[in-house]
């Protein structure tokens, strides 16, 4: 059994990363502290296979509002590291509401609650790890095809509005985030260090899933839509990683030497085409496809832009070898499959 390396506190726990990340830590033998909006979702997250077993190692702390003050004074006590994974994602439900208590507050105000309220809790916090995005330092709407994506990179201003559409809200609200964590770095002086991940698109197996509609949503809609039918409407970059590479990275990011730190977290950086999703589906799955469940002809027709980036950084401090984008679609599909069977 692997020592005990301290209590977590770890916020968005029942999402598809955070599951991931939950395992991981009680795999590298972390205690964990849930901060739970929905009390419902934990006896499903407990009962998870490779949670079961380390099941006693974990508490929760019910937190309704993470934006509301304070709401993470009763969550932090005797914490030693946070990982903030909670974040509002695109949603069709969110489409047309407002935006300001739907993306904007969740997203500023959340992260600033753990992070001041582990201030709080003084020099017992060593460390917080934040999911942060790509949508968070890269001008999404603006970006050109010379520029080498990296940690440097930042998105200058804001519009603060009117949003076209739900995802350009989106991309907005992980800037003002990212904006409200170096201010409060700035600020508050903290005397934990603060590590911002940037994933792109994650991909892989919701592990929180019940249902094969699960498996379609957020980043995964990228694979799932086209081969269930539906054309991806615009073209995005070729930006993605498996979301067991992305829930290792926030672990091994705790124990990181030195201070604050950003590391963008993309395994395709290069830009590896979506399209080739569908010949890896032709010869990895050609029962489904002769079957009619999936459609490779339209995940043909996906689109990639051309926008370049670089995870030089992530792969050199954390030595990471990335899953391939294969592996990202066949665990994916695989899983997809599963529940499927299951619902039959």
């Amino acid at each position: 059994m692997p020592e005990d390396k301290g209590l977590v506190l770890l916020t968005g726990g029942t999402g598809m990363i955070g599951i991931r990340i939950l395992q991981e830590l009680l795999l590298a033998g972390y205690r964990v502290r849930l901060a739970v909006r929905t009390p419902s979702k934990v006896p499903r997250l407990l009962a998870d296979p490779l949670v079961a077993p380390h099941a006693h190692r974990v508490e929760t702390a019910s937190v309704p509002d993470i934006a509301a003050p304070r709401a993470f004074d009763e969550a932090i006590r005797g914490v030693r590291y946070v990982v903030h994974c909670a974040s509002p994602v695109v949603e069709p439900h969110l489409q047309g509401t407002d935006y300001e208590v739907t993306l904007f507050r969740p997203a500023e105000r959340g992260t600033l609650e753990v992070l001041e309220a582990a201030a709080r809790e003084g020099e017992g916090v060593r460390a917080a790890v934040i999911t942060a995005s790509m949508a968070s330092i890269v001008p999404v709407m603006l970006m050109d095809e010379v520029t080498v994506y990296d940690e440097s990179a930042r998105v200058d201003k804001v519009t603060g509005g009117p949003y076209a559409t739900l995802t350009a809200a989106y991309y907005e609200s992980k800037v003002v985030a990212f904006h409200a964590v170096e201010k409060f770095i700035a600020d508050v002086k903290p005397s934990f260090k603060i590590v911002n991940l940037l994933p792109g698109f994650v991909l892989g197996p919701n592990r929180m899933a019940t249902r094969p509609e699960d498996d379609t949503l957020v980043a995964n809609r990228i694979i799932m839509a086209p081969l269930l039918g539906h054309a991806l409407p615009y073209p995005l970059p070729p930006w993605s990683a498996h979301v067991d590479d992305i829930a290792r990275l926030h672990v091994e990011a705790l124990a990181l030497e030195g201070g604050h730190d950003d590391f963008v977290t993309i395994a395709r950086a290069e830009g590896q085409p979506w399209a080739e999703a569908a010949d890896i589906v032709r010869r990895r799955f050609p029962k489904e496809v002769e079957a009619g469940i999936f459609h490779p002809d339209v995940m043909d027709k996906a689109m990639s832009t051309k926008h370049k980036a670089s995870a030089a950084k992530a792969e050199k401090v954390f030595g990471i070898k990335w899953k391939s984008f294969e592996e990202q679609v066949v665990d994916l599909i695989e899983h997809y499959l599963e529940l499927k069977r299951r619902a039959e």
